[in-house]
């Protein structure tokens, strides 16, 4: 146990003092081993809430521009199909010297 002791201290010197971990933030020591704090990772009522309400608004600024692009599509759909017929003029005249 000793041994054991000695190798942990030696391991504990030779850690990076700036080391850091998100992991470190919420856990407690103490003479069980590291736990987590449970208050610290469940996200409020109200977090959830504006994570939803920022989802809803992502999803529509896609939809509004997906409609867009349709908008465009469809309009220049009708300009291709303008040019393609042409505008034709017939002239009906009664007699030749016309």
């Amino acid at each position: 146990q000793a041994a054991t002791l000695k190798k942990l201290k030696k391991h504990a010197m030779d850690k990076n003092p700036d080391e850091h971990h998100h992991h470190m933030n919420n856990s407690h020591m103490e003479y069980l081993p590291a736990r987590e704090d449970a208050r610290q990772s469940d996200e409020t009522e109200l977090q959830k809430k504006l994570g939803s309400i920022r989802d809803l608004e992502y999803v529509k600024y896609h939809l509004h521009r997906e409609r867009k692009k349709i908008d465009e599509m469809e309009f220049s759909l009708h300009l291709a199909d303008s040019a393609v017929s042409g505008s034709k003029h017939t002239i009906f005249v009664d007699d030749d010297e016309q």
